[in-house]
């Protein structure tokens, strides 16, 4: 075939498929249309090339089959119109080069084999430096794009590119530019999360250091609930958090906006205030990726005093006689939107429950007082805590935490619960001693066979104090102490 009716014959095909995932084409097809673009790549012109990468950027949509339409030799050939590799023409034309990159972006993401030829033809470095001398904003997105793809898919890249300051500088100055280039800084900070997100807080010490100046700038301008915050919270969730850097005490004379106890503390009020805009009670999707906000707030006030005290005023000031009407998960506050989330399923809610114990100074009965025994029991029986639920409230545990009508209704609130429940009428009353004994017994029945066919498990407290399945029912009262004067036959 002519080399301009396979030009218009891709292009028609890549028109079609544009805004397909699924194809009717079969294994023998894709083998066959691999094998041929691979015949005759090497003396194609870049017109024809390009159409190459257009549609071999449709079809690897499909994962059915790819291997054998991105075959090794056909990889090495669109790696090349990159322009990528030490060894290629350094001439080629812009358009193909875009449409190679384009093509490589879908197939890494689909293929994951395939990033291996790329690092086989050392093509991290040229990477690289293609993003650094990119001028053009849009260009530019296109190889930073490659980057989060390959730096997502491959802890080699991770490695590497985590090293090379000329790029991280790039990533850094990218994502300060959010006002102009929203895409471009997402991008970034979403590649520098990759880079770091397996460093356990550790590296090349001026790197991390601009990371965090950076991440630092767009807290504290970026607008309120935009992609910007989240991603740098993110980034700041693998990095490691330098408390004087974050919260500067305050100068004599010096006025900030949000301040308490000498310190600046307008970094964790953007995060809380974030944090809460997305924990919204109508709007419950993409709360599995608030973990980060909750891991910064934790280790900030973990190594702040002055840190915690100030969250802990913003999300837990002293309970009043209103605040124990109802359930504490039910509210639009701080506190009632992070009890919710510790109530939930979502993978975020241990991380929740943590930072409310944090706040409350890691006591078990304020963090009770605070959130309801049941919001707290798994938390409590994860980290072995259930065992201190009955210890001696700490002389500080009232300090600050409750208001005079909370002390008039205390006495009424329902440890378990949270709150005070409203009186309810005794289900028995009006009831002959032969219908309770009735009612009794199908509760005994139904509970044996709950515990017969393993739907409940009785268990006690363990030395680890976490929760330890008993043998037998007996075991529950075999360390219960019995009253003076007793039957029982110890005495």
């Amino acid at each position: 075939m002519e080399e301009k009716q396979l030009i218009k014959k891709l292009s028609e095909i890549a028109q079609a498929a544009n805004s397909q995932k699924e194809f009717s084409y079969y294994s023998e097809f894709k083998r066959k249309l691999s094998s041929m673009m691979c015949k005759r790549w090497p003396n194609a012109s870049s017109s024809l090339r390009k159409g190459f990468c257009i549609i071999l950027r449709c079809l690897c949509r499909e994962r059915t089959c790819i291997d054998v339409l991105l075959s090794r030799e056909i990889m090495e050939n669109v790696i090349g119109s990159t322009g990528l590799p030490a060894c290629c023409e350094a001439d080629l034309p812009e358009d193909e080069r875009l449409e190679a990159v384009k093509c490589l972006i879908n197939a890494f993401f689909h293929h994951k084999p395939s990033i291996l030829v790329f690092t086989e033809l050392s093509c991290l470095d040229g990477l690289g430096m293609a993003s650094v001398r990119e001028k053009d904003g849009e260009k530019r997105y296109l190889l930073l794009h490659l980057i989060f793809v390959v730096s997502a898919r491959l802890d080699e890249a991770q490695n590497h590119w985590r090293g090379d300051a000329s790029l991280v500088h790039l990533l850094c100055e990218e994502s300060l530019k959010w006002e102009k280039l929203v895409k471009n800084a997402d991008e970034a900070l979403k590649i520098l999360f990759n880079l770091f997100c397996h460093c356990n807080g550790k590296g090349d010490e001026a790197i991390l250091e601009e990371c965090l100046q950076m991440a630092r700038r767009v807290l504290l301008t970026a607008p309120r609930r935009s992609s910007q915050i989240q991603n740098t919270v993110n980034l700041l969730g693998c990095l490691p958090i330098n408390v004087d850097f974050f919260y500067p005490r305050i100068e004599d004379g010096e006025s900030v906006e949000f301040s308490f106890d000498g310190r600046d503390m307008k970094v964790a009020q953007v995060v809380m205030d974030d944090l809460g805009d997305r924990l919204r009670e109508d709007k419950w999707e993409g709360v599995e990726l608030l973990g980060t906000y909750f891991t910064f707030l934790i280790t900030s006030a973990s190594k702040c005093k002055a840190v915690r005290r100030y969250c802990r005023i913003k999300i837990i000031p002293p309970l009043t006689a209103a605040d124990v009407e109802r359930p504490p998960e039910r509210g639009d506050t701080m506190r009632n939107k992070i009890i919710r989330l510790m109530h939930s399923s979502s993978q975020p809610r241990e991380l929740a429950a943590q930072f409310m114990y944090v706040l409350c100074k890691r006591s078990v009965n304020r963090l009770i007082k605070y959130t309801g025994l049941g919001n707290a029991a798994g938390l409590l029986a994860n980290s072995g805590l259930l065992g201190r639920i009955n210890e001696g409230r700490r002389a500080s545990d009232s300090e600050d935490s409750e208001t005079e009508d909370y002390k008039e209704v205390e006495e009424r609130v329902n440890p378990v619960t949270g709150y005070v429940r409203e009186e309810r009428p005794d289900p028995m009353e009006g009831m002959s001693e032969e219908q309770k004994e009735h009612e009794a017994m199908k509760l005994v029945q139904a509970m044996d066979r709950l515990l017969g066919e393993g739907i409940i498990k009785p268990s006690t407290i363990g030395p680890d104090g976490r929760p330890t399945t008993v043998s037998h029912v007996l075991e529950l009262v075999k360390n219960v102490k019995t009253p003076e004067g007793s039957d029982s036959d110890s005495d």
